[in-house]
């Protein structure tokens, strides 16, 4: 499902985000990737989700090779990825209801449609109730099930997550974390990137180590 073949990723410098990585991930999978800041985490994450494309080697990801994607082609790429960022992203002045379904309405589903399938990720994030309140009326844990609501808009085969639990505390990084727990029971492929080594440790899932753009190890 996702394949990295000699991949490295290179900025003029010349600086060095990404050396010889090599990796397989399997469909279904949960993987936490880990590493200190500067280690290449985002620029791992760009190439995945097709934001950036390696200065050699090959990224492969459901099916497409992100290398050779062109510019028509990228938006049907990302249809198959949801994206989660550790500062939600969400747009104030929309309600919860008008930020999950900004993705649909770019992509002009009809009214019907939208409106079923916003309520149902929402139902699957427990915040059906909130549909019309304004992100800043919510709690940070309550903006990230919202992030991840919009996320999951599209059925993504993959969920990618950069730091989701950043902000939060203790309690409402494992509500977070269960969620994404649950998100992947159901088939989808999830990629956390986490500085919270404890979590991983609990978690007990797979883990890949970047430092210095380079991957240490595959637990």
């Amino acid at each position: 499902m996702i394949t990295f073949s000699h991949v490295y990723k290179t900025y003029p410098g010349p600086n060095h985000a990404l050396v010889d990585i090599n990796l397989n991930i399997n469909r279904g999978e949960f993987i936490f990737l880990t590493g200190p800041s500067g280690a290449g985490k985002t620029t791992f994450f760009k190439l995945l989700s097709g934001f950036d494309k390696p200065t050699s080697g090959q990224v492969e990801v459901l099916g497409d090779n992100v290398s050779k994607l062109t510019s028509s082609a990228i938006p049907n790429f990302r249809k198959k990825i949801g994206v989660i960022y550790q500062d939600f992203k969400l747009i104030d002045d929309k309600t919860v209801f008008e930020n999950v379904s900004l993705p649909l309405k770019v992509q002009g589903a009809k009214d019907k449609y939208i409106t079923e399938r916003v309520m149902d990720v929402l139902d699957q994030v427990s915040l059906t109730h909130k549909s019309k309140a304004h992100p800043m009326q919510l709690s940070g844990g309550e903006q990230q099930r919202v992030a991840i609501a919009r996320a999951l808009i599209h059925h993504p085969s993959l969920l990618i997550a950069d730091e989701p639990t950043g902000n939060l505390d203790p309690a409402l990084a494992e509500e977070i974390m269960t969620l994404l727990e649950k998100v992947n029971a159901q088939g989808t492929t999830v990629f956390v990137a986490t500085h919270d080594l404890e979590m991983v440790k609990r978690k007990n899932k797979k883990q890949v180590e970047i430092k210095k753009g380079i991957i240490n190890e595959i637990l």
